[in-house]
């Protein structure tokens, strides 16, 4: 309880402290002062979008003498310094809890969906909460072997043509490409420990229900995604229930001035990334890009890329592969996005409808929270309309 007490970031101090990481962090801070002053007359000049990582440095005579002596003040204090011990951070009783945790493999230990505390799980438990999620088979599908190699080679050909076109270069075309070596995503689950334990739970209070993430970093998609994901997030904050952030939702709702018996409602959409319908979610994203017309968006393009990445998103777990046959992944880095843009989507459509609406209504991507002046009776007619509009969106709402 005492090693786990302390996070799942937490880190045991080495025996040995390296300098290197010092050196490292003294270099790129030497190297941003240099670049900044090389360039301080010429604006704009900052690292091309979607290009691997320059290494390249101003010559020393084009820097400032302020600027040489600093660096070289920095480098000799960097090389007096030697690696010592340091004192240890955990006993020698908890070190002996930590060895004892690694050898556990009948347990899985993970960090709540909501919060920071470590959940600690049976092996098997997670993987039939798991496993009954995947048997659904509106959303996944079984594989007999990974498709994300094909899958590499479909993403390169539309780069390719993007590169034809001139929207991107031979260097934008080097790091967003797929590699050969790309890794196969894989599902883990974050428990929901935070929903009703008797009713919400996989087993009442047993085994909690999870949130799957299919880990996107190194598959033959993810810097594709973020490619995506660059022209999708200016459209997805546009909308006019557009919410950043809980100072952005203070700030708007300071300025309400409401009647007595109003009622603050919150309303949430159930498991919104999942449910998006691949069809409905490209289509909104389209319609988005004709609102918002740009001569230098590859707008048909992006969209080839996006039905990929919605429709080939295999995935590993326990030894077996996956595909997701609907909705899109948490751990896709558009998919905020493009759930935003979906939701935005509806709510063009289905607000109109409404004879009755709230006089706030604002969304933080699936939390939906109005203020309403009417009654109850025809805040529950209001609510019939939303939840019935489309296929994809379910909600609850609690009074608060």
């Amino acid at each position: 309880m005492n090693i786990l007490d302390k996070g799942l970031k937490f880190i045991p101090t080495p025996t040995i402290t390296s300098i290197d990481p010092i050196t490292q962090a003294t270099d790129r801070f030497q190297r941003t002062l240099s670049l900044t002053y090389f360039f301080r007359n010429k604006p704009g000049r900052g690292k091309k979008l979607f290009t691997a990582k320059s290494t390249w440095k101003p010559p020393k005579k084009s820097l400032s003498p302020a600027i040489l002596k600093t660096v070289d003040e920095m480098n000799i204090e960097i090389s007096s310094i030697q690696p010592q011990s340091q004192k240890p951070n955990l006993n020698r009783a908890t070190k002996t809890a930590l060895n004892t945790l690694k050898k556990y493999k009948n347990i899985i230990i993970k960090k709540s969906d909501k919060g920071s505390c470590c959940v600690i799980m049976n092996r098997a438990d997670y993987i039939s909460e798991a496993e009954k999620q995947l048997s659904n088979p509106i959303h996944y599908t079984k594989l007999d072997q990974p498709i994300f190699k094909d899958t590499a080679n479909l993403i390169n050909n539309i780069l390719y043509e993007l590169q034809d076109k001139e929207y991107i270069t031979a260097k934008q075309y080097d790091y967003l490409s797929a590699k050969s070596d790309c890794r196969q995503r894989h599902l883990y689950t974050l428990p929901k420990i935070h929903k009703n334990p008797e009713t919400e739970w996989f087993i009442p209070y047993k085994i909690p229900k999870g949130r799957p993430i299919i880990s996107d970093c190194g598959s033959e998609s993810y810097n594709v995604s973020k490619y995506i994901d660059h022209f999708l997030l200016p459209l997805a904050c546009q909308h006019p229930s557009y919410l950043k952030d809980t100072n952005d939702f203070i700030q708007k709702i300071k300025q309400l001035r409401v009647p007595e018996h109003t009622v603050l409602i919150s309303i949430d959409v159930q498991s919104m990334y999942t449910n998006i319908d691949n069809n409905t979610g490209i289509e909104a994203v389209r319609k988005a890009f004709l609102r918002n017309p740009q001569a230098s968006r590859p707008d048909e393009e992006i969209l080839k890329l996006l039905n990929i990445c919605l429709r080939r998103n295999d995935f590993a777990f326990n030894d077996q592969v996956y595909l997701q046959s609907s909705g899109t992944a948490m751990g896709k880095r558009f998919a905020p996005s493009y759930a935003n843009l979906f939701m935005a989507e509806w709510e063009r459509e289905v607000l109109p409808l409404c004879p009755l609406k709230p006089d706030f209504y604002g969304r933080f991507l699936d939390d939906v929270f109005i203020v309403w002046t009417y009654t109850l009776d025809e805040f529950w007619t209001f609510f019939n309309i939303l939840n019935n509009h489309h296929p994809s969106v379910k909600l609850t709402a609690n009074k608060q």
